[in-house]
This record gives C-alpha cells, sequence and structure tokens, in this order.
C-alpha cells in the first residue's frame, strides 16, 4: 500500500483516538527532535494509561502542539 493510501486509511482512526485522548483527565505529552534527511523535524506524543498518538512535524511551535493536543488542552502543565 502506498504511503499516501495508508494515511488516508488511518485519518479517521487517528482523529477518533485524538478525540478520546483529549477527554482523558490525564494525559502526558512531550516533543523531542531528530532529523530526516538533515531536516530537523519534530516528533511529539501524547499517552494516557491506554493509548499514545504520535506526530512527525517540521515545527515545535505552539501550532504544532495545537495540532496534537487541540486548542484548548484540559489540564495543567507538570513536569
Amino acid at each position: 500500500m502506498a504511503h499516501g493510501h495508508v494515511a488516508q486509511a488511518l485519518a479517521e482512526p487517528v482523529q477518533q483516538l485524538q478525540m478520546h485522548l483529549s477527554r482523558e483527565p490525564v494525559r502526558h505529552a512531550d516533543e523531542t527532535s531528530h532529523k530526516n534527511h538533515n531536516h530537523m523535524m519534530w516528533a511529539w506524543t501524547q499517552v494516557c494509561d491506554w493509548g499514545a498518538h504520535f506526530r512527525l512535524d517540521p515545527s515545535r511551535g505552539q501550532v504544532a502542539a495545537k495540532a496534537l493536543l487541540g486548542e484548548q488542552p484540559k489540564g495543567g502543565n507538570r513536569e
């Protein structure tokens, strides 16, 4: 299956996963840098006790965070 077909097939399940994760009272998020063909990328993740969602993005900025966590994430920052 070509990359575009895989992305299309996973679009709805990933959207459902993000919706369910956004409702969790406790979830953890983090980002880390890595290089992809000499271009800096960021691997974003959010996890809870039953699942995880990973996203690769060329940005570490607010737009990338909101793409993973939503416009108004619930909860607070804890380290």
